[in-house]
């Protein structure tokens, strides 16, 4: 074999195993999320199957079903949805709960909070979910100068005319987690090569001319 068909070989193969393992963590979320996503897991497939050939989900299961010891040390706690309502309702009356429970400082009095949990009960969790967005959004950028603010407010104004697409926040909190994490170029471009499922619902919501000029960093 020639060195240039030796390259293009390993080329070839490098992008379908970089394929292969796009696939694998996809139908590890989607299909089992009770089984703890990481480098050992992986590397365990990896050794039992050919990444460099085209692997299917049905590849998978097919492989799970062969190493049943897998789902002992790997095994991980999924929250219910009663749990993840739960969580998100205390995440959101921690980020707005006041340090004294008076309500100072334009923060939530116990009061406060006492009949915000009464309302959020009846919340669906991506209710909660947009709710907890928008508050960490609000207090990072209450620490911005008035005329970052501004530009903010003229950019998010500008994107409701051009593309009809929600805005997309400073702050997100991703799919099965109860934690906002700031949706800054990192994120996009981390989501873009570790989730890309993940990603594609992130463009449907938001739009591909936002998600593109947030990682470009604008």
């Amino acid at each position: 074999m020639t060195t240039f068909k030796e390259d293009k070989l390993a080329v070839e193969q490098s992008a379908q195993i970089q394929q292969s393992t796009d696939t694998f963590h996809r139908w590890l979320a989607m299909k089992h999320p009770e089984i703890r996503d990481c480098e050992s897991v992986l590397n365990r497939f990896k050794g039992y199957m050919d990444f460099t050939d085209p692997s299917s989900e049905d590849d998978f299961e097919f492989a799970l079903g062969n190493m049943p010891d897998i789902r002992g040390y790997a095994r991980q706690h999924v929250p219910t949805p009663v749990e993840v309502h739960a969580q998100l309702v205390e995440a959101i009356c921690e980020k707005l709960r006041s340090p004294n429970g008076d309500g100072v400082g334009g923060r939530y009095s116990d009061d406060n909070l006492t009949s915000l949990r009464l309302q959020m009960k009846y919340w669906s969790i991506d209710q909660l979910k947009a709710k907890l967005e928008t508050v960490t959004s609000k207090q990072a950028q209450s620490q911005l100068s008035v005329p970052e603010l501004k530009q903010i407010v003229r950019d998010s104004a500008l994107r409701r005319r051009v593309d009809g697409y929600p805005t997309l926040p400073a702050f997100i909190v991703p799919q099965g987690q109860i934690q906002a994490v700031k949706c800054d170029s990192a994120y996009l471009l981390g989501l873009a090569k570790n989730d890309f499922y993940e990603y594609r619902r992130m463009v449907s919501r938001f739009g591909s001319a936002q998600i593109s000029e947030r990682q470009r960093g604008e």
